[in-house]
């Protein structure tokens, strides 16, 4: 049998040996939480009035930093859902509010694609530089949930609003599914209208957002787009793709990479 102290040096090995493991503090998700309330709302980001609040950029910041601290590996895959959704959006936050772009987040390191300042390493995450795309792909893989495409942030006027609060493990199913409803039901974001098929026999035509298209395998585990789409869209939309069966024709509508800008805020 092992003694006290026996035990003591055991567990002091095994972490020796996993290297520590370290927690994010509730202050810190209070501080993201905090943050959000203050500077985001249903128009978008009030980024200018964040930036002229130094204290709330470190602040935003040092969020950035406690989340990338975290160990994933110690994590339920719940809390790791939601961690990698945090951390994905206070990152892409952190970089508009202190890099200051004036139209798109994509004028920053543009390249050739517009799209370097996702693919360039911006994370330390798990001894690991990772790039917002890294933490996107390990995120999808892991996750295996097509939802979690409509919670992640890239400041874009097309995209997903982000949310006025930090994802939670423990209530992550609920916000996930209301995320999912409310991209969904934001004007002119899904529109259905009837089409006519080569067979004669009428069908609906669904004009979505890019998104589908981008990452339309993510949504197989689900049965596919139109099916994720009949199950989040509002009633009328609903109704009309579970009428349409298999006669439906998805059109993707273009991206507007314009940044999420709310127009009208001021300085807490």
């Amino acid at each position: 049998m092992f003694g006290i102290p026996s035990l003591v040096a055991a567990a002091a090995g095994l972490l020796a040996a996993s290297g520590p493991v370290v927690l994010v503090d509730t202050t810190t998700l209070s501080t993201y939480g905090r943050l959000l309330g203050t500077y985001v709302t249903p128009a978008g980001v009030c980024y200018d009035a964040w930036r002229a609040a130094p204290k709330d950029v470190s602040s935003l910041s040092r969020v950035v930093r406690e989340l990338s601290a975290q160990d994933p590996r110690s994590l339920s895959p719940a809390d790791r859902k939601a961690l990698y959704i945090n951390l994905y959006n206070a990152k892409v936050l952190e970089i508009v509010v202190t890099r200051a772009p004036k139209t798109s987040i994509r004028e920053l390191d543009a390249g050739s694609t517009g799209l370097e300042v996702f693919r360039k390493p911006v994370l330390e995450v798990s001894g690991k530089s990772i790039s917002l795309e890294d933490l996107d792909r390990r995120l999808r893989e892991d996750a295996k949930d097509p939802r979690v495409l409509l919670a992640l942030s890239r400041a874009a006027r097309s995209g997903p609003p982000i949310s006025p609060e930090p994802y939670d493990g423990k209530k992550i199913e609920a916000q996930l599914d209301r995320c999912a409803r409310v991209f969904l039901s934001a004007p002119g974001e899904l529109t259905v209208a009837t089409a006519a098929f080569p067979s004669g026999a009428a069908g609906a035509r669904v004009v979505c957002s890019k998104i589908f298209d981008w990452y339309g395998d993510d949504f197989d585990v689900v049965g596919g787009v139109a099916v994720f789409l009949q199950k989040y869209a509002p009633a009328a939309v609903s109704k009309s793709i579970a009428s349409a069966g298999e006669r439906i024709q998805i059109n993707f509508r273009e991206y507007d990479w314009s940044l999420n800008r709310a127009s009208a805020c001021t300085a807490p």
